[in-house]
């Protein structure tokens, strides 16, 4: 999780890049990257965007989900 003292700064093409990155990522996939940034920050605005484009519902992803195996330990 991001920390209240550390502050993430993209620049343009970092944004570019984390944004393709996730419209490469299933639904599932977007919406984690949201949770393990706190849904704070440049990285979790750009989440929000591809969430809003795609029509993902945080909170009915957050009831259903499953923690992946790798992220679990």
């Amino acid at each position: 999780m991001a920390g209240d003292d550390i502050k993430t700064v993209l620049d343009e093409a970092n944004t570019q890049a984390v944004a393709l990155m996730l419209g490469t990522l299933d639904d599932d996939d977007v919406t984690l990257i949201y949770e393990i940034v706190g849904g704070v920050g440049p990285i979790a605005d750009l989440a929000v965007e591809a969430m809003k484009k795609r029509n993902i519902a945080l909170q009915r992803w957050r009831s259903s989900r499953i923690i992946p195996k790798r992220l679990a330990n």
